[in-house]
């Protein structure tokens, strides 16, 4: 049996939440803020709503160990 996944390291979970409160707040100013949690390798991410008293479910994301690499093709290839 596998063992659980490891949540990532406290500075990515740190930086995982100051860009989605930085983006929220451009795009969404109606959201009092974006709340993460993270648990067995995965990060819940919910919005907080002013007028209510639960944060409102968004997504799950399978948080990796190390952010992704962006996978360069060649010019005039196409994906």
């Amino acid at each position: 049996m596998d063992p659980a996944p490891k949540n990532p390291p406290e500075s990515m979970q740190h930086h995982l939440r100051q860009g989605l409160n930085t983006r929220a707040k451009e795009r969404w100013p109606q959201l009092s803020g974006v709340q993460v949690r993270f648990r067995t390798g995965f990060a819940y991410v919910a919005s907080e709503l002013p007028d209510e008293d639960e944060p409102l479910p968004l997504c799950r994301w399978r948080a990796r160990s190390a952010p992704a690499t962006p996978v360069r093709t060649p010019r005039g290839s196409h994906v």
